[in-house]
């Protein structure tokens, strides 16, 4: 009966530091996401002016 208990623990000792770990992956990911997405906008805020030039330029030719 201990020894079931004892490796029930670990079991749930080892899944705790599984979900920590998840947890700080994630944490990390989400960070990178969040800069992927902030040099999207910016990126597509280059692109329209880049257009609107373009488009310009075509106009006068």
């Amino acid at each position: 009966m201990d020894e079931n208990v004892m490796q029930v623990s670990s079991m749930v000792g080892n899944l705790r530091n599984m979900a920590i770990d998840m947890g700080t992956e994630i944490g990390n990911q989400n960070r990178q996401l969040d800069r992927i997405n902030m040099k999207t906008e910016s990126n597509q805020g280059r692109v329209g002016a880049a257009q609107a030039r373009t488009t310009k330029l075509i106009a006068k030719a």
